[in-house]
């Protein structure tokens, strides 16, 4: 890798990490506000263009690439790849990077894809995290069975030309390679950097959760914020074009470097694709946490009829909002929408109206004579965004549902912990009920503030900025 055009290594090392498990990088020297610390090439990165050249199974890449549109599938098959026909290997340049990613449960315990399913239910139930993680955890058994099947032959093929393959290891070889593709999808859903193209110019990003590329040693920066890396794309000679990693500060020699994986991803992101919840309990970056909240769609003793008229109209507002399934009643709110003078929008403003639509009756919705119940709906609705109340009571109840809704979750987050503590203990059980408490806190955290605004959030009448479609 240091010989390639570019490339600029000799001022981090990996060691042990001191902001957690796993490695971190480390400064070998002193450093002044922007010296360049640390530079890869491209073509020293794992990213889709080197797996479709792979002489291998550049071809096979390239089918599941155009068939399933997943970046981050190829990217996984193509490292594990490597991983597998690399094992032993003393000229292969890729080698010693490739050891020190997290082939293994120990490395990186706290990921949700090396927990069981007893553990993720224990653990998680009842908080946003957990059907993030249950996604995550599907769409990876997929594709390792996927991939499992497809890249078997071609490592197989690869390892007998080289004379890596005897009896004992072809015989076990389909095990070698699917522990080999579970640890190189925790690798690329927690280390990978996004890097998006703007009028033919590559722009990097923050750490993505599953697409863009591995980037040799640079994935070894632990997550601060803010942090004391800068991350940016620079020409270097013959052409190569090189992720380049600057000092946003002076530093001293032994100190860890940091990058930020991104200030606007929730806690449950980050503890279902990182392993780790940087905001709940710490009081750092609270703009991240987020609570999901669950209306009920209907008051009690009302008609059929009503319910399927106001599930009609939020299955119809639902097109038109990306706050959470409206259709459902559930809304994700972040800490930014309640803070005072932060002002509202987006999920509160729907939150809020929905609440006020919902606990709308039949006796107020006669007052717009001869419309049918969807049209008097429609026009309640319009009542409210343009501005106005349709009575004190209908608020009143609102603001009820509403408070009991967040109190409900509140109970459910904090019952759900309690159940988790007394969980049967399990190997690493510990480390990953801390990351529960700090998911579970997160969301406390947030509905905490909800419920103690929502009584001022009726007390004026709501200008509400998202469309409201009624058939």
């Amino acid at each position: 890798l240091e010989s390639k055009p570019g490339a600029e290594l000799s001022r981090v090392q990996v060691l042990p990490s001191r902001m957690g498990g796993g490695s971190g990088l480390f400064l070998c020297e002193d450093v002044r506000a922007g010296d360049k610390i640390l530079s890869v090439p491209m073509s020293a990165c794992l990213n889709l263009n080197a797996a479709l050249v792979d002489t291998e199974a550049g071809e096979l890449f390239d089918a599941i690439a155009a068939r399933h549109g997943e970046v981050a599938i190829v990217l996984a098959g193509y490292l594990a790849k490597q991983f597998v026909t690399t094992c032993a290997s003393e000229t292969a340049e890729i080698r010693p990077w490739l050891d020190v990613l997290p082939w293994e449960e120990e490395a990186l315990s706290t990921h949700a894809l090396w927990w069981d399913d007893q553990q993720v239910h224990d653990l998680l139930q009842g908080t946003t995290m957990h059907a993030e993680v249950r996604g995550l955890r599907q769409e990876v058994a997929w594709a390792i069975k996927l991939l499992r099947r497809l890249l078997t032959p071609p490592i197989r093929a690869q390892l007998y030309t080289n004379g890596m393959l005897d009896d004992a290891r072809d015989a076990g070889l389909e095990t070698e390679v699917n522990a080999a593709l579970r640890g190189a999808c925790v690798a690329v859903t927690s280390r990978t950097f996004a890097v998006e193209t703007d009028g033919g110019e590559y722009v990097p990003s923050y750490l993505a959760c599953s697409d863009g590329e591995l980037i040799p040693y640079a994935e070894q920066m632990q997550h601060a914020f803010p942090c004391s890396v800068k991350h940016a794309l620079e020409p270097a000679a013959e052409g190569e074009l090189c992720h380049t990693f600057s000092a946003l500060r002076a530093m001293r020699a032994g100190e860890e470097l940091t990058v930020s994986y991104g200030a606007a991803k929730a806690d449950f992101t980050f503890g279902a694709c990182y392993g780790f919840a940087p905001h709940g309990t710490t009081g750092r970056q609270p703009a991240a946490c987020i609570a999901r909240v669950v209306l009920p769609l209907a008051l009690d003793g009302e008609s059929s009829s009503l319910r399927d008229a106001k599930l009609s109209m939020l299955r119809e507002w639902s097109a038109h909002t990306d706050t959470g399934d409206v259709e459902l009643g559930v809304f994700q709110i972040s800490v930014p929408s309640l803070e005072v003078g932060a002002g509202m929008g987006g999920a509160l403003d729907a939150l809020l109206t929905s609440a006020r639509l919902l606990a709308i009756d039949m006796t107020e919705l006669t007052a717009f004579d001869g419309c049918t119940l969807e049209e008097s709906l429609a026009a309640a609705g319009e009542h409210l965004l343009n501005g106005g109340l349709l009575s004190e009571e209908a608020d009143g109840r609102a603001c009820t549902e509403l408070l009991r809704a967040v109190q409900k979750r509140i109970c459910e987050l904090r019952d759900g912990g309690a159940a988790a503590e007394t969980a049967p203990q399990r190997r690493y059980h510990d480390e990953r009920l801390a990351l529960a408490r700090e998911v579970r806190a997160s969301e406390v955290a947030v509905l905490e503030m909800l419920n103690g605004v929502a009584p001022s959030l009726f007390g004026e009448p709501l200008v509400v900025t998202l469309p409201l479609c009624i058939g």
